[in-house]
């Protein structure tokens, strides 16, 4: 009798709790509910603004050049009589005022080669930052991130309440965070959200609240420019052209800290020797593109036992010899002319796909336990390696002797799973979608 007394006490401690609990996710939901009718509402309403307007202005946020990836649905938007494209320069601000100033100047360069209308976010006259709602107006703004604290506040989604909020992930989805991926308060305000693939849009009706209600399967616009004719592609980004050698991308992610383990994807640290080891015994058979993520640099500057004076050493080896390069910028050229990758760079592992070349990936520990529904499916196609006796195997025997016997099965996944719908680009079909407004 005591013991049941005692777990009565028990079960009445918790059930109000439980009850309280279940009654604050109701709470949530219905109001989730009732702010995305709001929102829909206000979204009609916009659409119904901008269908009689002459001029749509479209507002591209930018934080880097680097994750620059609509090239060509910013020509459309240029050749057409209905739209006026706008890029504006925004700062990342969680490293620092120095990689910060870095990278407004290179993004700055970038466009200007390109003739882009951009802006810097920056007032240098003024000492004041952009109010893009005032100085644009903009009908229609795409937003660099889903992630608050990464730019400043007046250059997130809600501040933009005249405008359709759009996105395009900056890199496959495939990490396993997928409720940062397709569930933050973002993802369920955009107007409309422009997705890789069916499994993307799969993923955002079972995770996001909105049960991905906004999303658009486009395609990936970065990748349109990996469907071109092969002679359009630039050769001369190698050092050496010669048709005897081999030209092979080293691409290291950057999560070389191991104090999260379902985003620790780099072997960088294990590999670094090793791979300049790799370039000096295989000289005249292969030349050897270092491309880092752009984060890793500035991973290994604070990293104890690395420092800025080794890491920057160690990237000026890979620049200056003779069969190694560096490469830190656009990668279109880079890959379509290689024969072959080594990488534990996760949203290369699909970007790549599209050149129907044979690619390493770097396992460290349980890798394929820290990939969504997508990123396994595109895991499995690819050759694997926990070991540099297994590196060296897919040099001696795959990049070399072109034993690749995956590549049937990659050809099929591109084919039915990775190539944009409709028999168009990506960026086509993401212009369609904003000319029928």
């Amino acid at each position: 009798m005591k013991y049941v007394l005692k777990i009565m006490c028990v079960i009445k401690s918790i059930l109000p709790y439980s009850f309280k609990k279940r009654l604050l996710n109701l709470f949530y939901y219905f109001r989730f509910r009732y702010n995305y009718w709001l929102n829909h509402s206000r979204y009609l309403h916009i659409e119904k603004r901008i269908a009689k307007q002459k001029n749509i202005k479209v507002v591209f946020f930018v934080t880097s050049s680097y994750e620059w990836k609509a090239d060509e649905l910013y020509l459309l938007l240029e050749n057409s009589p209905r739209f006026i494209p706008y890029i504006v320069i925004c700062p990342i601000i969680t490293q620092g005022q120095s990689k910060m100033i870095e990278d407004i100047k290179s993004a700055e360069l970038f466009f200007s080669k390109k003739r882009y209308r951009y802006y810097n976010s920056y007032n240098n006259e003024t000492k004041k930052w952009m109010d893009v709602n005032k100085e644009i107006m903009p009908d229609i703004v795409f937003f660099a991130s889903p992630y608050r604290g990464l730019t400043l506040n007046r250059y997130y989604i809600y501040n933009y309440s005249n405008s359709l909020s759009c996105y395009i992930p900056y890199g496959f989805m495939i990490a396993n965070i997928e409720q940062h991926q397709f569930n933050e308060y973002f993802h369920n305000l955009l107007w409309k959200g422009f997705y890789e693939t069916n499994i993307h849009k799969k993923m955002a009706a079972k995770y996001a609240l909105n049960r991905g209600e906004n999303i658009i399967v486009s395609g990936y616009p970065q990748c349109d420019q990996f469907c071109k004719s092969t002679s359009s592609y630039d050769m001369s980004v190698w050092k050496n052209t010669s048709k005897s050698m081999k030209r092979l991308i080293w691409a290291p992610h950057h999560t070389i800290e191991k104090n999260n383990v379902d985003i620790s994807y780099s072997n960088f640290l294990e590999y670094a020797d090793f791979m300049l080891e790799v370039a000096d015994n295989y000289f005249d058979k292969i030349q050897i593109a270092f491309k880092p993520h752009p984060l890793l640099k500035y991973k290994l500057y604070a990293h104890k036992e690395w420092g800025k004076d080794k890491t920057d050493n160690y990237f000026e080896c890979w620049r200056t010899r003779t069969n190694t390069q560096l490469e830190e910028g656009n990668y279109v050229d880079l890959f379509m002319t290689s024969d072959g990758m080594v990488m534990d760079s996760i949203s290369f592992m699909a970007e790549y796909l599209f050149t129907k070349k044979p690619s390493l990936f770097m396992v460290a520990g349980n890798t394929r336990s820290n990939f969504n529904d997508f990123g396994k499916l595109v895991f499995d196609l690819l050759y694997k390696s926990d070991s540099k006796e297994t590196l060296l195997y897919f040099i001696d025997k795959i990049l070399l002797e072109g034993e690749d016997v995956k590549k049937q099965e990659r050809l099929d996944f591109l084919n039915t799973v990775l190539l944009p719908p409709n028999h168009l680009s990506a960026s086509q079909n993401i212009f369609n979608t904003l000319n029928q407004l």
